[in-house]
């Protein structure tokens, strides 16, 4: 629409901090945005630059990955100077199917300020919406439209498509008694046809369940891994980097600890700079049952 500015990388590139893809870019143009600020030069280029970074945040509030994150805010902080709006105040209109369920109307001296609105609840199954965002007071407001849904099951890719990466998770067993282990292999495949830096998996731990870091520890001594870490939900795996085309297999164990049937879910694999190279996989249920003769 001619009010945003970014750059791009070029195909197979990469950034000094391995950022790839849209984590890629947005380091890029903050770098860029950052220079045209500290020249003085180029106003509207630079206004273009710092819209199209506050449009990048993820629905998390931030930008994808640690160094897009750190170089977006210093980007934005540094372009506080001066007010996108020109010191007026801001009215922005929030449209739903035609239907004007709020504005919001920010005074000057509160430019910077975040307001926000949920309506979630005026949304019915079903029905299609349209969402539209108006600024009634030309002063280039910037916004964000963040959504969140539940689908049934594992969410997949779409039919056909191959993930950059890949992982699976294979069972020993699924059904085993209080106490005992379930062993565990995860699969970690490199799908693309260049090597995957700065690798992260994350382990599921269901509830009811305990994991054996005995096991994550050969795994460093091996250097299959660079390190771990334990969370009451999930084990984060790091791995320095897996050639293209190639895969890893990582056994662990996991501890019964109560009597619980569960599902267990997927594994995420991610690039740590790059998260929309990822793959998931290896839902399943297991089951922990207290031995006969304790429930006699």
């Amino acid at each position: 629409d001619g009010k945003q500015v970014w750059w791009q990388q070029t195909a197979g590139s990469q950034t000094a901090f391995h950022g790839r893809g849209q984590a890629g870019n947005i380091e890029t143009t903050a770098l860029a945005a950052l220079a045209l600020l500290n020249s003085g030069r180029y106003a509207g280029t630079t206004r273009g630059a710092l819209a199209w970074l506050v449009a990048q945040k993820d629905p998390h509030g931030t930008w994808h990955s640690t160094q897009a994150t750190v170089l977006a805010l210093k980007a934005l902080l540094a372009g506080t100077g001066a007010a996108p709006g020109g010191g007026q105040e801001r009215r922005v209109a929030l449209t739903l199917s035609g239907e004007t369920i709020h504005e919001f109307v920010i005074p000057a001296e509160q430019a910077d300020v975040l307001a926000q609105f949920d309506f979630s609840s005026l949304l019915k199954p079903g029905n299609r919406y349209a969402v539209k965002i108006t600024d009634r007071s030309d002063t280039a407001a910037g916004y964000q439209l963040a959504v969140r849904y539940y689908v049934e099951g594992e969410s997949a890719a779409e039919p056909g498509a191959r993930e950059p990466l890949a992982v699976d998770i294979a069972y020993d067993r699924q059904r085993l008694n209080l106490d005992e282990t379930v062993s565990a292999t995860a699969m970690v495949a490199n799908q693309m046809n260049t090597a995957a830096p700065m690798v992260v998996l994350d382990l599921p731990i269901p509830g009811g369940f305990a994991m054996e870091a005995d096991a994550l520890d050969r795994l460093v001594d091996a250097n299959k891994i660079a390190r771990y870490q334990i969370t009451a939900r999930k084990a984060v795996l790091y791995l320095r980097a897996l050639p293209p085309g190639q895969s890893l297999q990582l056994p662990y164990r996991l501890k019964a600890t109560m009597p619980v049937k569960v599902a267990v879910p997927a594994a995420q694999v991610y690039e740590y700079y790059d998260p929309s190279s990822r793959g998931s996989g290896g839902a399943a249920q297991l089951e922990a049952v207290e031995p006969a003769a304790e429930r006699r």
